[in-house]
């Protein structure tokens, strides 16, 4: 002890105090450094709850309640990546502690973060991270890193898997979801009546990938982990994201998101620029079932239309269709609406209704991801601008097309998924509309008689 100040060192735990007399005051003045986590971490609960093994830390008092702090963090194993794919597991951070709010961020944090206030767009492409705990809100704020989810549910970081057992541990019917839902949130109803500090941990990032089987690219998305569920918010350009995880449900909606967006995640382009797409969703025991709302695109898949047109330019009836909506630029959907279900192993279309330019299409089939085959029964149906000009005469256009108006040709897709084979029953349906236009004939006559 010297002028009023110690030092005091405990070299098994890598733990230093230095007290010192505050100039003009009789107050001193503290700073506490640890050397080495990974000596503290056996003996540190919180350095367990965060994961914190490894690093070194110097805390040192500028006044009264507040603290100046800086952290070296060193064998990390969140599951936060670099855009090259590479693990962040070492991070530099330095901020202080305020009435008990702990703010830390990386050095280039509030250049990396600043935007535009009249675009709200970053003003540039530094990375940056900052961690707030402010009673039970732990915050991670990332720009430009990637997120894995995957890792997320697995992790063992205390932090993570206690908001996350619930999503794991046991899974439950519809019906006691509810319940759960319900209680859920009657207890947040009550920590807020009687001001009773929640436990939230929350993670914003900015222009981040969320890796879960799929890259799925976002441009700002919030992940808040409460009362062992999971909400999400965010948006990629003009769409919006919403989803909530609980008890191995989730609960999936996508707005006014564009073909950008599905080529991305898909690597490959298999929508043009313009389209436009909602979706809906519930993912239950890792299989996703849900259903796409399509406006204005035009399926740019050319291992699919490649195939289907060499078909096509065997088919004198089918070939004059190529024009602008149905061409080798694509296949022009006005709209369309597809169920499907999603698993591991295989990607089932229950039910696929586009309405195109000039050819329609209904079916359904399925995908092998694994085996990286397709197998799909569609019906086409042709002569839609015949089927107008009809129209304005009932009866003629009931005897030569139908009720619907249209010509239907049974479609096969099938085989490998680069090269699949397309086969048409186009001879079979042409040999057979003088029998089916004399059986309406028949039917008119018959109505009319009755």
């Amino acid at each position: 002890m010297t002028n009023g100040g110690f030092e005091l060192s405990i070299p098994k735990l890598a733990l230093t105090i230095h007290k010192k007399p505050k100039e003009n005051s009789k107050d001193s003045l503290s700073t506490i450094t640890i050397t080495s986590l990974a000596t503290l971490y056996p003996y540190s609960p919180a350095l367990q709850y965060y994961g914190f093994k490894a690093g070194s830390v110097e805390l040192a008092e500028i006044d009264k309640n507040i603290f100046g702090m800086n952290v070296n963090l060193t064998n990390l194993e969140y599951p936060i990546y670099t855009k090259n794919g590479k693990r962040v597991d070492s991070l530099s951070v330095s901020g202080n502690i305020y009435n008990d709010k702990l703010t830390l961020a990386t050095p280039n944090w509030s250049v990396a973060n600043q935007k535009n206030h009249k675009t709200n767009t970053p003003l540039n492409a530094l990375t940056g991270i900052e961690i707030i705990k402010n009673k039970g809100l732990l915050q991670f704020k990332i720009k430009d890193y990637d997120l894995n989810v995957e890792e997320m549910f697995h992790s063992n970081i205390p932090v993570l898997r206690e908001n996350l057992e619930n999503n794991e541990s046991k899974i439950i019917s519809e019906e006691k979801l509810l319940q759960e839902r319900q209680f859920i949130l009657e207890k947040e109803r009550y920590e807020r009546r009687n001001g009773i500090p929640p436990s939230i941990v929350q993670l914003e990032a900015t222009r981040s990938n969320i890796i879960y089987d799929y890259v799925i690219p976002t441009d700002e998305i919030t992940l808040t982990l409460r009362s062992g569920r999971i909400d999400a918010n965010g948006k990629y350009g003009n769409g919006f994201l919403e989803a909530e995880i609980l008890h191995g449900w989730a609960n999936i909606r996508l707005d006014n998101f564009s073909s950008q967006f599905i080529n991305v995640v898909m690597g490959k382009k298999l929508l043009n620029e313009r389209s436009l797409f909602n979706l809906n969703g519930r993912i239950h025991n890792r299989v996703f079932k849900g259903n796409i709302d399509i406006q204005q695109a035009t399926f740019m898949e050319y291992a699919f239309l490649q195939n289907f047109f060499a078909t096509i330019d065997t088919l004198p009836n089918l070939a004059s269709f190529q024009k602008p909506g149905f061409s080798k630029d694509g296949y022009e959907i006005k709209h369309g609406k597809i169920e499907f279900s999603l698993s591991q192993d295989n990607l089932g279309f229950e039910k696929i209704d586009l309405i195109g330019s000039t050819i329609d299409i209904e079916g359904n089939g399925i995908i092998d991801l694994k085996k990286k085959t397709i197998d799909l029964r569609l019906q086409a149906s042709t002569l839609k601008t015949l089927g107008k000009i009809l129209s304005q005469t009932p009866v003629l256009g009931y005897i030569i097309l139908g009720k619907d108006g249209k010509i239907s040709t049974k479609i096969s897709i099938k085989g490998a998924l680069d090269k699949p084979k397309v086969a048409t029953t186009l001879a079979e349906d042409f040999l057979t509309a003088p029998i089916d236009m004399l059986d309406r004939m028949l039917n008119i006559f018959k109505e009319f008689g009755e």
